[in-house]
């Protein structure tokens, strides 16, 4: 295997590690805001819809970035496996 290859081998599953760590800790949050019961109070509720804003944009960035990996990692494998006689 070329260095190409085990370059492109190594993003695609650090992607996917990536991939896979945003989709468990989205689904922790999601879990988390399940037993919200809700308050009256303004500036609690501003607090909490800023926060679950903030962790959606953070998982949002960590879901493209590893799905950018993935991508050139695939295209890494392509060129290696084109190249090969």
């Amino acid at each position: 295997m070329k260095l190409t290859g085990g370059l492109g081998l190594a993003s695609a599953l650090m992607g996917l590690a990536l991939l896979l760590f945003t989709f468990y800790e989205g689904y922790q949050v999601f879990l988390s805001y399940g037993s919200y019961t809700g308050t009256s109070n303004l500036a609690s509720s501003m607090s909490t819809l800023l926060y679950a804003a903030i962790q959606a944009l953070f998982l949002g960035i960590m879901g493209w970035v590893g799905s950018l990996l993935m991508l050139r990692g695939i295209e890494f494998s392509k060129v290696e496996g084109a190249s090969a006689p």
